[in-house]
């Protein structure tokens, strides 16, 4: 009953520590949806609709252009560089955030936007954002962005900000397990969580993950690998096509499995006592299979010298009753014997008894004759 238990249990377990690490990958996909959707959320809220939302305005009222995006500037503190520029690539307007104080600044005739990626890039897509790629000063993830404007629905240049965006590294407070970190189009390091202050400065461009991420656009791509303190981890990526980034959540396998390893080794436990008791139980059988053999051969040689017994019984007993009737014939012959003695006896005494009495006789004859013949002498 135990072994059948014990088995049954065996049983369970095994289904369950499948489910228990489907339900850990799950939980690991779900926070990685949760970091990519803060990730684009905060570029939406902080960026893209704040920059398209002014664009929009300057076209409404392009009058109060300045006033308005010094004001867009003073409430954006994140927003280091702001500058317009017209269908030519030529700046017009020029903004700098130095110190929380907004400047109107001469714009820099020497630099032109004129053949250059971003105002193709702008004037080409019309309303679709422009992004360029991330760099660092002074320890800070920066961006250039830029969105088209439009004077009576024809392009007319566009809006170009420099803007601050350490407000990505906040991208993983909404998960709940492990690490996540970013990556670029071109696999730099851009944010980690386990760094919330500043980007590392560490690379990840090499690890598997991230290669296949960039290079394939996929989505919950997982892989196990040794993370930069040395610690095998469990990860899984998702590439943003909003950013054109790579999201990468990481979490110490040992961590992420330990409910799943603490149910193999209970299952291994369990097996070592199932495999220990059947061992037993077939030792048992083995046992009683071997005391039924000996019992079988002992009842089979009891059932055989019973034969014999009952063979030598029925062969004395044979010999007893033809030794019986031999002295039977013997007592007889031997009694008509002593018989035959005893007249013999019988007569001899009738014979001898009989002489005596006429020797008595004799006697008491002689003794009267010889009275007889003294009495007539005398």
């Amino acid at each position: 009953m135990t072994v059948v238990l014990l088995i049954g249990a065996n049983a369970w377990l095994y289904p369950t520590i499948g489910q228990i690490e489907k339900s850990a990958f799950d939980v690991q996909s779900d926070s990685l949806l949760l970091a990519k959707q803060s990730l684009e959320n905060l570029f939406l809220i902080h960026t893209t609709l704040q920059i398209r939302g002014t664009a929009s305005a300057m076209e409404i009222t392009p009058e109060m252009k300045d006033s308005f995006l010094m004001r867009l500037m003073g409430t954006a503190p994140y927003i280091k560089e702001l500058k317009v520029i017209d269908d030519q690539g030529t700046i017009t307007n020029y903004y700098q955030n130095k110190d929380g104080a907004v400047l109107r600044l001469d714009p820099p005739f020497a630099e032109s936007y004129a053949e250059t990626e971003l105002l193709k890039d702008v004037a080409g897509r019309r309303l679709v954002e422009y992004r360029g790629p991330v760099f660092f000063e002074d320890s800070n993830l920066m961006m250039e962005f830029a969105f088209p404007l439009f004077l009576d629905k024809k392009f007319s240049g566009a809006l170009v900000m420099k803007a601050n965006i350490n407000f990505v590294r906040k991208f993983y407070s909404v998960t709940r397990v492990g690490n996540g970190y970013i990556v670029d189009s071109g696999g730099k390091l851009l944010a980690h969580s386990a760094y919330p202050d500043k980007t590392p400065e560490f690379s990840v461009k090499d690890r598997e993950i991230v290669q296949k991420v960039l290079a394939g656009g996929k989505e919950n791509i997982t892989a196990r690998y040794l993370n930069e303190k040395g610690e095998t981890v469990q990860a899984v990526a998702s590439y943003s096509g909003f950013l054109k980034w790579g999201v990468v959540v990481e979490e110490p396998a040992a961590k992420m499995f330990a409910a799943r390893n603490r149910i193999i080794i209970l299952a291994a436990i369990l097996f070592a006592i199932e495999f220990f008791l059947l061992m037993l139980l077939i030792r048992k059988t083995l046992s009683l299979a071997r005391t039924a053999s000996e019992l079988k051969t002992s009842k089979d040689a009891v059932e055989e010298s019973r034969s014999v017994l009952e063979v030598k019984v029925l062969a004395r007993t044979r010999e007893l009753q033809e030794m019986a009737k031999n002295l039977e014939a013997t007592v007889q012959e031997r009694t008509k014997n002593l018989q035959d003695k005893i007249e013999e006896l019988e007569r001899f005494h009738r014979l001898t008894v009989g002489r005596e009495t006429k020797m008595v006789e004799l006697k008491e004859e002689i003794k009267k004759i010889k009275n007889e013949t003294e009495n007539k002498s005398n």
